[in-house]
């Protein structure tokens, strides 16, 4: 028998269908769908008559999944993406997982999310606009991944606010849209969106996503806490990032020689709390304030040793430590080499 049903454009998770094609193998039949662009589409699902009971084939076929609930229904339609998601087990070490917040009105939708994504992430949820805003400033979370469409405010809306923060706009916002035409995708990008999901989403592709914004935050990390900040074609920083970083950078650079110049200052010069300034810093480069400071003036103490125009000590001085002796110290453990063992392997 054929079930078919006409229907036009219209917002949708994809989790329906997931579920009409699942209970459709699960009676032996499929679901097929033909689609026209600007008019709908037409999905049908066909399911075979059986006119008597017929007995398993238990030597040929494996024993039948058992389930009792659409919520099972639906994560067993992605059961391939949650075998892989599982590979990751969470540990008593689970405080250490990135922290995902989750923007979702749709119930079922943010629950399989949840699902799916728990072993690897510790998971804040919302499905108000409003709340995701105050759950972003209450958890810092390392994504942020939104639903376009939600009750009030848009998924838009929430990425706008974020990336206008000079206190939050550092966290990555993923947006789930099912409104992927060139207008709608270009109001996303000038929220700020990190990155946009289309909807029905594949999930492969999500999660391919946020491992890669992840991997781009750790690199940056590293390329801060390492050493030498040069640039890399690899590392993407978005431009608030970017102006924030070359921000702190040029008011450190500006008091280099200065050995009083701290914490406190910084933030003053920035115009910024230090719990926010530390936030930020911490975020983008795993760095105390402290410590990026140090580095910058450790960065440019490597390049006037590079150029050997000045002695070990002048350096230092220059560079605002006032003990040569703590220079060289914090020297060795940022870059491995005592300041003159660095000069011979430049020269």
């Amino acid at each position: 028998s054929q079930i078919s049903k006409h229907q036009s454009s219209n917002s949708s998770s994809g989790i329906g269908l997931a579920i009409i094609k699942k209970y459709a193998e699960l009676h032996n039949g499929h679901v097929d769908a033909k689609s026209r662009l600007g008019e709908g589409s037409l999905f049908t699902v066909t399911i075979p008559i059986v006119t008597e009971c017929e007995e398993a084939d238990t030597q040929n076929n494996p024993a039948p999944l058992l389930i009792t609930s659409e919520s099972e229904i639906m994560l067993a339609s992605f059961s391939q993406y949650s075998q892989m998601m599982m590979k990751e087990q969470k540990t008593d070490n689970d405080f250490n997982l990135p922290k995902l917040l989750i923007v979702e009105d749709d119930n079922d939708l943010r629950a399989y999310l949840k699902e799916i994504l728990s072993p690897v992430f510790r998971i804040t949820d919302t499905n108000s606009a409003d709340e995701a805003i105050e759950l972003t400033e209450k958890t810092n979370p390392d994504i942020v991944l939104c639903d376009v469409t939600l009750t009030g405010k848009s998924g838009n809306d929430v990425c706008s606010t974020i990336k206008k923060d000079q206190h939050l706009n550092h966290i990555p916002v993923i947006l789930l849209s099912s409104l992927t035409d060139s207008a709608n995708t270009i109001s996303a990008l000038k929220a700020g969106a990190d990155a946009i999901i289309p909807k029905p989403f594949d999930l492969q592709l999500l999660i391919a996503t946020m491992e890669n914004i992840l991997i781009q935050r750790k690199r940056l990390k590293e390329k801060y806490f390492h050493g030498i900040i040069t640039d890399n074609a690899d590392i993407q920083v978005n431009q608030a990032d970017q102006q924030f970083l070359a921000r702190i950078t040029e008011e450190v650079e500006k008091n280099m020689t200065n050995n009083e110049f701290d914490v406190e200052a910084l933030c003053k010069a920035i115009n910024l709390s230090q719990p926010q300034t530390y936030r930020k810093i911490k975020a983008l480069t795993n760095l105390s304030i402290n410590e990026f400071i140090r580095n910058i003036r450790l960065k440019k103490a490597a390049q006037l040793l590079a150029s050997g125009n000045q002695s070990i000590s002048e350096v230092a001085y220059e560079v605002g430590f006032s003990d040569p002796n703590y220079f060289t110290k914090c020297f060795v453990k940022l870059f491995g080499h005592t300041p003159s063992e660095f000069i011979r392997l430049k020269s």
